[in-house]
């Protein structure tokens, strides 16, 4: 890692309201990883997106953020 990158991890969970953490299984854990330059440094700001099933449907974490997600 370069020493002008600062490392930023976010746990984002689901944000629905039917969602209880403590009821939940979780699945899996997915990383969306943005980059963002703040004057003098470089932030690389990882989202670890938790996905979760309860009661039978599977609420979804979303990160959120000002930069457009890419899709290639």
């Amino acid at each position: 890692m370069h020493y002008e990158l600062e490392e930023v991890v976010k746990d984002v969970y689901p944000d629905d309201t039917k969602f209880d953490i403590r009821t939940a299984i979780q699945i899996g854990i997915r990383e969306s990883i943005r980059y963002r330059m703040v004057p003098m440094k470089f932030q690389k700001i990882v989202y670890r997106l938790h996905t979760d099933r309860m009661n039978g449907f599977t609420p979804v974490g979303q990160a959120r953020g000002s930069a457009p997600e890419l899709k290639f």
